[in-house]
C-alpha cells in the first residue's frame, strides 16, 4: 500500500490494514473512508470514544497511540 494520501487503496489492502490496526489496538474500530480518502478510528467509550482521522495508516497509528497515552496521563 502506498503512503501517498492521494492514492485510493485496493479493497484487499484496506481490509488487511484495518485488521492489522484492530489487532494492534483492541477495542478500536478502524475504517477507510473512500469518500473522504482518509483513515478513521473510533476509540471505545471507556477511552472517551474519540474519533480520529489521518491521511495514512501510519499517521492513524500515531494518533491512536497519542490519544491512548494522553488518556493514561494522571
Amino acid at each position: 500500500m502506498s503512503d501517498d494520501p492521494g492514492d485510493d487503496p485496493e479493497p484487499g489492502a484496506v481490509a488487511a490494514t484495518v485488521a492489522a490496526l484492530q489487532r494492534q489496538f483492541p477495542g478500536v474500530v478502524v475504517w477507510y473512508g473512500r469518500t473522504t480518502a482518509r483513515w478513521w478510528a473510533l476509540l471505545p467509550p471507556a477511552e472517551q470514544g474519540h474519533l480520529l482521522e489521518a491521511a495514512t495508516p501510519e499517521l492513524l497509528t500515531q494518533a491512536i497511540a497519542a490519544a491512548r497515552a494522553w488518556r493514561r496521563q494522571p
